[in-house]
């Protein structure tokens, strides 16, 4: 059975892929955020995150730390008659180095397996390794709204593969977060705006993660000479426990979950996403408590294929 070390580990680092992924929902407005679909079009995404997290157990520091990059492409391979076009997405690379207590420094890129070492490193390989170069069909709105997403059989192999000590995200889970990847826009925002949204993600064998997420529209400004729009994002979230949890106790003891999507109106996507985590958790489990602090930065950048 994997250490509650572990266990704690991977659900924080649910937790921040979730926090880099939440949707947008608004009301009426100014202005009007659009995609522009093209059949033909290739995007390329590319996100870094930078997570640093300490954990106090039974009088014993433990720290993580992981630096990984993610290389992906968005290709429009048809526009339906209702504006809304087939973007088909695919993971191109992924790396990480990672420390990890008690199992030292590893390192996992899938453009070359010979260098993956470590316990972390050999994990990531059988999670990442079915879904490199594999194409997932999703349909997606001119407001950025993914309304159907196909993740291809055998891709999803390597969760079970890698084993227990991981929070097994299962296509559900796979399949939110795809369509989570773009924010919906609402049909029209004026500067000031502000609107809410109140999501929830199941998390097996404990209970689940509940999201409040306030957006702001704060116009325009200018970046490296071009003019792009700007939406703050502030999110709150807390953990709602299941009676099979036993006697697994969450607290989210302080929070600051904040960042801004950064939108070229003209080009029709987004140019850039900043989310910076800062939080104290308490988790009490097996007669063990568990102080908790993370820190992360996850920033994600779109560009034009040349």
């Amino acid at each position: 059975m994997p250490s509650l070390a572990v266990r704690c580990s991977s659900l924080v680092v649910l937790v921040g892929v979730l926090l880099s992924s939440s949707v947008l929902s608004g009301q009426d407005g100014g202005v009007e955020l659009r995609w522009k679909f093209e059949a033909g079009r290739v995007i390329q995404v590319e996100m870094v995150q930078d997570m640093n997290m300490i954990m106090n157990v039974a009088g014993q520091k433990m720290e993580t730390v992981n630096k990984s990059s993610n290389w992906m492409t968005w290709k429009v391979d048809s526009v339906n008659e209702d504006g809304s076009a087939r973007v088909l997405t695919m993971i191109d690379r992924a790396m990480s180095d990672i420390e990890v207590p008690m199992q030292g420094t590893s390192h996992f890129d899938s453009s070359d397996p010979e260098q993956t070492k470590g316990p972390a490193g050999a994990q990531l390989e059988k999670v990442y390794r079915p879904m490199i170069g594999v194409e997932t069909a999703t349909v997606m709105k001119p407001t950025g709204e993914i309304t159907e997403v196909q993740i291809p059989e055998g891709s999803l192999d390597g969760l079970d593969q890698a084993g227990a000590g991981s929070v097994n995200l299962g296509k559900e889970t796979l399949e939110r977060l795809t369509r989570d990847a773009s924010p919906a826009f609402p049909e029209k925002l004026a500067v000031g705006d502000t609107w809410t949204r109140d999501s929830e993600m199941a998390l097996p064998g404990m209970g689940k993660l509940l999201l409040g997420t306030t957006y702001k529209y704060e116009g325009t400004e200018q970046v490296e000479g071009r003019e792009l729009h700007r939406i703050g994002m502030e999110i709150k979230m807390e953990f709602e426990l299941d009676p099979v949890a036993g006697d697994v106790s969450v607290e989210v003891v302080e929070q600051e979950n904040s960042g801004f999507i950064h939108f070229d109106n003209n080009a029709g996507r987004i140019e850039s996403t900043t989310m910076n985590q800062d939080m104290i958790m308490e988790i009490q489990a097996q007669g063990q408590t568990i102080a908790q602090s993370l820190v992360q930065k996850v920033m994600t950048r779109f560009s034009e294929k040349k």
